[in-house]
């Protein structure tokens, strides 16, 4: 997440979406700045995640308590990207991508996957809960002031750190669907974000 509002309110936020606890002192964040393949910045990660737990990594730990309370951050670090640089999640050391975000070896300015001033978060409706060591645009909602998703994002606004969902108003479609919670909902290409830009269906089995 980089917000529009400040650069100290910078956050990484990694989800165990396994049924195990994760030992994070085995992985480290690596960030790749301004189209370089290679990296002096990994850092590595301390503490355990919960299963279905959230972890955050955050630019300034002050900053970020005072923006998203009551939501915390778990390590604090440099999260100094300005959302066209990569970031992998890997083992301790490098040896092993567990999961990427951008393109290794390409400057992100101007690309579908920029979320300067704005965030870049999992796919969740898709539901897209899988790690994925090679990046994939498409499994990512976006939003950047490049015209991004819905463009530059202030925060604390709809950020929420400590938890993942679909964004408000693909929720909103589905608020009058028969199946409620049960609905899965989706984007209809081209449409814009609204109620009426969305589609709405019970879940097999419902």
């Amino acid at each position: 997440a980089d917000p529009n509002t400040s650069a100290n309110e910078r956050y990484l936020e990694i989800h165990n979406a396994g049924a195990t606890a994760i030992d994070l002192s085995n992985y480290q964040v690596n960030n790749y700045n301004n189209g370089d393949s290679t990296s002096p910045y990994a850092q590595q990660l301390s503490g355990t995640l919960a299963a279905g737990g959230f972890f955050v990594f955050c630019n300034d730990a002050m900053a970020f308590g005072s923006t998203f309370t009551p939501a915390t951050c778990d390590q604090d670090g440099n999260v100094f990207t300005n959302g066209n640089d990569v970031w992998q999640l890997e083992s301790f050391g490098g040896s092993t991508v567990i999961d990427a975000f951008g393109e290794l070896g390409v400057d992100g300015t101007s690309t579908a996957w920029e979320y300067e001033d704005g965030r870049a978060q999992r796919d969740f409706c898709a539901p897209v809960t899988s790690a994925n060591s090679t990046f994939d645009v498409s499994e990512w909602l976006i939003d950047g002031d490049n015209g991004n998703g819905n463009g530059a994002q202030d925060a604390p606004g709809s950020f929420d750190p400590g938890a993942w969902s679909c964004p408000t108003t693909e929720v909103d479609a589905c608020i009058n669907n028969p199946c409620d919670a049960d609905a899965t909902c989706s984007d209809i290409a081209g449409a814009d974000d609204t109620t009426a830009g969305r589609t709405c269906a019970c879940n097999s089995g419902f």
